[in-house]
């Protein structure tokens, strides 16, 4: 039977541009992030692993819907992933959640796979599966908003979790 860990947590006491994850420890099999934004403007959020942006050693793949209509979507050779794509801009705790799976991530001999859920009740709910090609440990994290800039708020949380 799995159990999970609490590793750390970030809740934003001012504005930021990105939250960041680092010296993730190794020996979980898997990791889990709950995000519960709070953003100043509409915004999906990216991934970016080991501080690696470059290559294009990301894809992925996306599935969304909003109760009257859907939509897919692939992106490969990327230089981030997407870890949401619905992206009402949200000042209050109105159930906006993403939660992302990375899946094996410290395994040396596999590209990494993750798996992303959010949703927003007023905007719809969205499901990501991505690719990071890269064999080594996943060791940082950084969460970033896809518009740039300090449009993290005050009172977003970050969890990471580890999986045994």
């Amino acid at each position: 039977m799995s159990s999970i860990e609490y590793i750390n947590s970030v809740v934003l006491t001012a504005s930021a541009a990105s939250v960041t994850f680092d010296n993730i420890p190794d020996y979980y099999e898997d990791l889990k992030l709950i995000i519960c934004p709070k953003v100043s403007a509409n915004t999906t959020f990216l991934i970016r692993l080991n501080s690696i942006s470059t290559g294009s050693l990301y894809s992925d793949t996306f599935l969304q819907g909003n109760g009257s209509s859907v939509a897919s979507t692939r992106l490969s050779s990327q230089n981030e992933a997407r870890a949401s794509y619905v992206s009402t801009a949200r000042s209050t705790n109105d159930g906006g959640i993403i939660e992302i799976d990375f899946l094996s991530y410290s395994n040396t001999s596999i590209f990494k796979t993750f798996l992303s859920n959010s949703g927003i009740a007023s905007e719809g709910v969205d499901s990501i599966v991505c690719l990071f090609r890269s064999l080594d440990s996943i060791s940082k994290i950084d969460i970033i908003p896809s518009v740039g800039g300090s449009i993290l708020s005050s009172g977003s949380t970050f969890t990471l979790w580890g999986v045994r």
